[in-house]
């Protein structure tokens, strides 16, 4: 029922029953984390880094839930708060190249470029052809103006 009312943009009106249904199935994680999409779209980053804080606390394993949480951080330029949810992911999930990417497109966005490049490094020895961190690396040396590295 929430979906199918976030689909005809009831927004409000999906955010009622996605609560509903996420209390009446508190096991069921799927409206919890639709809901958390449909509240950052809207903007309430506040409700979204309390449910997702509470969600990867009872289930760590869910990744979605961690970009979630760091994502609504980000948006509220709370950057060290989701750069220190990237550090915690990378612990929990250390063969995922996403995270050190984005780690380091947090540390770029701060100017820490050295620590930025050591990042899209490290996603790069995880997956040696992750081009997302290999277009990270050229811009770093675009704005380094090291045209040949580029």
């Amino acid at each position: 029922m929430g979906v199918a009312t976030l689909a005809n943009g009831e927004m409000d009106k999906a955010i009622l029953n996605l609560k509903q249904a996420s209390l009446l199935s508190p096991g069921f994680i799927d409206p919890v984390l639709l809901l958390a999409n449909v509240n950052l779209r809207k903007g309430d980053y506040g409700a979204v880094i309390v449910a997702m804080k509470q969600t990867v606390q009872a289930r760590p394993d869910l990744v979605q839930a961690w970009l979630l949480l760091a994502d609504a951080y980000r948006r509220q330029n709370n950057l060290s708060d989701a750069l220190a949810v990237y550090r915690q992911m990378d612990k929990l999930f250390p063969r995922s190249a996403e995270t050190p990417l984005l780690t380091g497109m947090i540390l770029r966005q701060q100017n820490k470029k050295a620590e930025a490049r050591q990042a899209f490094d490290q996603a790069l020895e995880i997956k040696p052809d992750y081009l997302p961190a290999l277009e990270q690396l050229v811009y770093l040396d675009i704005a380094d103006q090291q045209f040949p590295a580029a």
